[in-house]
């Protein structure tokens, strides 16, 4: 009996003679376990931050109203008062960061609407990074 030899990147030959094709090159690519669990990791990672980041402007928005109503007034009207008179235009960028802090606790509050709304966003508009 005569015997084909036949060759090729994707063909070998076993022991017994019988011929065996090899799918993907002949190659197993063996991914490194890690590797493997990455993309789930970061997804994980991307979803507890933003549930973390929703649930603590929740919990502040609740402790704010718990407050007794001329507390929560006043506190609101301080709050308003100081974004008026630090965070106009004439702000100097060293109180940027409480700027914006400012206008984000001030939009918790459930007073803070149409002005109010205007005012906070002059802070928290996002400045293009270069």
């Amino acid at each position: 009996m005569a015997r084909c030899m036949l060759g090729g990147p994707d063909m070998t030959s076993p022991p017994s003679g019988e011929l065996r094709v090899l799918h993907g090159g002949g190659v197993r690519a063996s991914r490194d376990p890690i590797a493997r669990l990455m993309p789930g990791f970061v997804t994980l990672s991307v979803a507890m931050a933003l549930a973390i980041g929703a649930a603590s402007s929740s919990w502040r928005r609740r402790g704010i109203a718990t407050l007794p109503d001329d507390q929560r007034l006043a506190l609101y009207a301080r709050t308003i008062e100081e974004l008026r008179e630090l965070c106009g235009e004439r702000r100097p960028d060293a109180l940027r960061d409480h700027c914006r802090e400012l206008a984000s606790f001030a939009e918790e509050f459930t007073e803070c609407r149409i002005d109010c709304r205007a005012l906070t966003g002059q802070q928290l508009v996002r400045e293009p990074t270069r």
